[in-house]
C-alpha cells in the first residue's frame, strides 16, 4: 500500500535485511526446541508465535514486492502480538507482584492487538475492493504510524517492569553473589538495545520508507528474538544461582536447589514458563 518506488540501492536492502532476517529466525527456532525440556507454556508458544510471523512476514513482504500479494498484515499482526507475548511471560519469571497484577499486562496486549490491527485489516480489505482506493491508501500511512507508536510505548513499558523487578531481585542476590552486578548490567545493556531497535525502527517509518521500514522490521524483530536468548541464559543464573549442574535452560522445569531462605529471593516451586496461562 505505497507509492514508493523500489530502486535497486533498496532492493539491496532490503535483501540483505529479509536474508539475515530468515536466518536469525531459523537460528531461533533451533534454539526454542533443543533449549525447551517441556514444549509447553506462553513463553514457548509465544517464542513459536513471534518467529512464524517474522517468517511469514519475510515471504510476504517478497511476495508484495513482486506484487503477488497486497499485503502481509497478518503476519505484522503475528510478529508485534507475539514479541508482547513474549516480553509479559518474561515477567512472571521476576515474579510481578502478584498473578493479578500480571494479568493487567496481558489485558493491556489483547486491547492494544484489537483497537491497532482492526483499523489495519479494514483499510486493507477497503483498498483492495474499492473502486478508489486513495482514501484508504492515504488512512493507511497514519494508521501504520500509530500503530508503530503505540506498539512502541507498549513494548518500552513492559521492558521497564521487567527491568524494575530484576534491579530489585539482583540487589537480593548481591550480598551473595559477586557476579550480581555483572549480570545487572548484562540484563540493562540488551533491554537498552532492544529499546534503541525500536526506536530506530520508528525513526524510519516517520521518515516515510515504508519499503526499508518494513523490511528493516523482520531484522529488528529477529535480532530481539536473539537477544531474548541471553536473556534467558541471565534469567536461568538469577533463579539458580549460576550453577552449571542445574542444566543451562531456564525451561526445562527444574525445581531450584534448596537454598536457606535467606540467602536467596523468594522463587516459584513450579516453572513458571510451564504454569502462566
Amino acid at each position: 500500500m505505497t507509492d514508493e518506488k523500489l530502486t535497486e540501492p533498496v532492493a539491496i536492502i532490503l535483501a540483505c535485511f529479509l536474508s539475515i532476517s530468515v536466518y536469525n529466525v531459523f537460528e531461533v527456532i533451533i534454539l526454542i526446541f533443543t533449549t525447551f525440556k517441556r514444549w509447553q507454556g506462553l513463553y514457548f508458544y509465544s517464542l513459536l508465535a513471534a518467529t512464524g510471523g517474522i517468517i511469514s512476514h519475510s515471504i510476504g513482504m517478497v511476495l508484495k514486492l513482486y506484487q503477488l500479494s497486497s499485503s502481509n498484515l497478518l503476519y505484522n499482526a503475528l510478529i508485534l502480538i507475539g514479541w508482547s507475548l513474549v516480553l509479559y511471560s518474561r515477567l512472571y519469571l521476576l515474579r510481578l507482584s502478584s498473578k493479578d497484577k500480571a494479568r493487567w499486562v496481558l489485558y493491556m496486549i489483547i486491547a492494544d492487538g484489537i483497537v491497532c490491527h482492526t483499523p489495519g485489516f479494514v483499510l486493507v480489505l477497503g483498498s483492495a475492493n474499492a473502486s478508489d482506493p486513495t482514501p484508504y491508501t492515504l488512512h493507511f500511512h497514519t494508521y501504520e504510524k500509530s500503530q508503530l507508536s503505540i506498539f512502541f510505548t507498549q513494548e518500552c513499558f513492559i521492558s521497564g517492569l521487567y527491568i524494575y523487578r530484576a534491579i530489585a531481585l539482583l540487589r537480593l542476590r548481591n550480598a551473595i553473589k559477586g557476579h550480581a552486578d555483572r549480570l545487572l548490567r548484562h540484563l540493562l545493556l540488551v533491554n537498552i538495545i532492544i529499546m534503541i531497535m525500536d526506536a530506530s525502527l520508528l525513526g524510519i517509518e516517520f521518515a516515510g520508507f515504508y519499503n526499508i521500514e518494513t523490511a528493516y522490521k523482520s531484522f529488528v524483530y529477529s535480532a530481539k528474538l536473539k537477544m531474548e536468548f541471553a536473556v534467558l541464559n541471565d534469567l536461568m543464573d538469577l533463579f539458580r544461582g549460576g550453577s552449571d549442574s542445574q542444566g543451562r535452560s531456564i525451561a526445562t522445569g527444574a525445581t531450584p536447589s534448596s537454598t536457606p531462605t535467606a540467602t536467596r529471593p523468594a522463587l516459584p516451586q513450579q516453572d513458571p514458563l510451564d504454569t502462566v496461562a
